[in-house]
């Protein structure tokens, strides 16, 4: 006897998939309006909480160190890149061109910092296109006994107890 005959399925949703990562394939960014501009850069981030600061490694290669800012306002801790890469000038004002090709892309990303942050201690250093921020954990904890006192009523005298 032969096996019965299973029905092929079909997933819709793949076929959308694949369809879409050809035409992205195929088109790239030309009708996102960015003329040599890479609008969407989403470098590798990492973020570990330790137990003594909160580390975040953000990969940016080829960047320079002065084309990133960090910034910590309040709670939330940004981090800025604009990288520019094409020729760099060297050649001279005589030597024919047909084309010239630059990259230009930009990058942020927010962070809302736990709320035993020191946010004033914050550190941040890039090696070769590796940029560590770290936040360490604030030294109080953030808790204290209040002592109760008591209220006087005006022209009445408190008991001691």
């Amino acid at each position: 006897m032969s096996s019965p005959v299973r029905p092929f399925r079909r997933d819709p949703l793949a076929t959308i998939e694949a369809m879409r990562d050809r035409l992205n394939r195929l088109l790239g960014d030309a009708f996102t309006g960015y003329r040599g501009r890479t609008p969407l850069w989403h470098p590798d981030i990492d973020v570990e909480d330790r137990d003594d600061a909160t580390v975040i490694e953000v990969r940016l290669p080829g960047v320079a160190p002065d084309e990133v800012a960090v910034d910590v306002t309040g709670r939330d801790l940004l981090v800025r890149a604009v990288h520019a890469e094409g020729d760099s000038g060297d050649a001279t004002e005589t030597a024919p061109r047909s084309a010239v090709a630059r990259r230009y892309a930009d990058f942020s990303y927010r962070l809302t910092l736990p709320p035993d942050a020191d946010p004033d201690s914050v550190d941040a250093t890039m090696d070769h296109g590796l940029l560590t921020i770290t936040v360490p954990r604030s030294r109080s904890t953030g808790s204290r006994r209040v002592s109760i006192g008591r209220r006087t009523i005006e022209g009445q005298p408190t008991a001691e107890a």
